[in-house]
């Protein structure tokens, strides 16, 4: 498989989507998407409910940076092409599956284990939450989780998106300036994340070079059941 580039980011989110829904009903098969795309914001589905939504979006649009909504909670999250996401989708059997800590453990045992981290929140992170993948008191990674139940089986999707040599103060100031455009305070700071590239002294880190070590530590412990497209 092989890293996508989306430059529209609806496409990535309906690839997501797609990869989701179409599971086919085999408890233990796992579905793999890595993707990176253009800059642009990415908001929860219940932001739809905001007053001025859509002013806000045409704001940020013209600064540069389009507004797309996805089908998971939690807040604003920046992208950019030196971040690199990786979703996980999987099934299993009604009344036999993970815990939600355990869903996010699939996906982010992985990734601790090729650049290392803990889990954790992080002060004035953007979209925090207790599953951020942690460096030194940074935030390297986000990460969401859908479940859906389908007759006898669940439906999981997770997905995790990883700074890699992303310019992340200018990310986190277009989050700041479109959340201050629909009437939020904010205190988002750049230094409250860091880039895996900085983490590790790999100034030649790229989204494409961190997939590939990714796939060969998921072939080598037999993580890899199917790789999409």
């Amino acid at each position: 498989m092989s890293l996508n580039w989306f430059p529209d980011i609806s496409a990535a989110l309906a690839a997501e989507e797609a990869l989701f829904e179409s599971m086919p009903p085999k408890a233990g098969m796992r579905q793999w998407l890595m993707w990176q795309g253009q800059k642009s914001l990415v908001v929860p589905r219940s932001f739809a409910r905001r007053p001025g939504l859509s002013e806000a979006m045409a704001r940020s649009r013209e600064a540069g940076w389009p507004v797309f909504m996805r089908q998971t909670g939690g807040d604003v999250v920046p992208q950019g092409p030196g971040t690199l996401n990786v979703s996980l989708a999987w099934v299993e059997e009604g009344g036999q599956g993970s815990s939600i800590i355990q869903g996010y453990a699939a996906i982010c045992d992985p990734i601790r284990a090729v650049l290392g981290g803990t889990y954790g929140s992080v002060d004035s992170a953007f979209c925090d939450g207790a599953f951020n993948i942690v460096i030194n008191g940074r935030k390297l990674a986000g990460t969401a989780q859908r479940r859906r139940r389908k007759g006898v089986h669940t439906l999981v999707l997770a997905h995790a998106l990883i700074l890699v040599d992303e310019d992340i103060e200018v990310g986190v100031a277009a989050t700041n300036d479109f959340l201050s455009s629909l009437g939020q305070t904010t205190g988002l700071r750049a230094d409250a994340h860091v880039n895996a590239a900085e983490a590790l002294c790999d100034y030649a880190l790229t989204p494409a070079r961190l997939a590939n070590r990714l796939l060969v530590h998921l072939a080598g412990n037999n993580l890899a059941s199917e790789m999409a497209a």
